[in-house]
């Protein structure tokens, strides 16, 4: 009895230290995955920026190709 209850031991120190690890995990996942959203919505952000003064660009060259 007392080496089934050793091994119930190991067996639950491991399965303990299993699911703290795997909650680790979980959450550097968390903070990696709201970093990339912030970033991708930062990036969008951007993106849509230089769009518009492109665009603004263009609109320029037209009037002016317009005027000659």
């Amino acid at each position: 009895i007392l080496i089934l209850a050793i091994a119930l031991f190991i067996v639950i120190a491991r399965s303990t230290k299993n699911i703290l690890e795997a909650k680790h995990r979980t959450q550097l996942y968390d903070e990696i995955s709201s970093e990339y959203q912030a970033y991708k919505t930062k990036s969008n952000e951007q993106q849509r920026k230089l769009a518009r003064e492109l665009q603004d660009e263009r609109n320029i060259v037209e009037e002016l190709k317009g005027r000659i």
